[in-house]
């Protein structure tokens, strides 16, 4: 029954994609990390490690064995669990150190003030990328390119495409 429970769980957590944006994904690690951190507390209680040993001496003496497989199947999702939470709870903890730079960028009207905060946010993501042993390169580039798409959106608000290319054409005969 716990077996099924925290796989329904796991396949469920495999299938969320964080929501549009950096802030997406700073609540999504955060998020992920609650629940995890509450699945690891209630599977490492005294009651669920003397029930599976129980379990598991009864599987050895041959009357229920049966049970083996289910007692691998729930040590397997333990482990899972335990280490997705350790790697949640890593990548939340470096997400609330970028989580202000990326606010400022998500919220900035004014695209110097994006100026002002993007080489903060590019450090830390290089510190974040260099210590970190789950936030690794596919991830890294997913981040950055949600920061670009983000700062692709801000420039396009202030400039419009017809009137560069109109003001280029206009002003071509001063750059001869």
């Amino acid at each position: 029954m716990w077996t099924t429970v925290v796989e329904e769980l796991l396949d469920k957590m495999r299938d969320t994609i964080p929501a549009e944006g950096m802030m997406g994904e700073v609540h999504y690690w955060r998020d992920l990390s609650r629940i995890l951190e509450g699945v690891s507390g209630e599977i490492k209680q005294p009651q669920v490690e003397v029930t599976v040993q129980l379990l598991l001496e009864k599987s050895l003496e041959g009357s229920l064995d049966y049970l083996a497989n289910d007692v691998q199947s729930f040590t397997r999702l333990k482990s899972r669990v335990l280490k997705g939470s350790k790697e949640a709870k890593w990548n939340s903890k470096y997400m609330r150190a970028i989580e202000q730079p990326v606010r400022q960028v998500e919220e900035a009207t004014d695209l110097f003030d994006i100026q002002l905060v993007i080489a903060v946010l590019l450090r830390s993501l290089k510190k974040i990328f260099d210590s970190s042993n789950f936030y690794r390169e596919a991830r890294m580039v997913s981040f950055i390119d949600r920061l670009l798409k983000t700062i692709i959106k801000k420039v396009q608000r202030h400039l419009s495409l017809q009137i560069v290319v109109y003001d280029g054409v206009k002003n071509y005969q001063d750059f001869q």
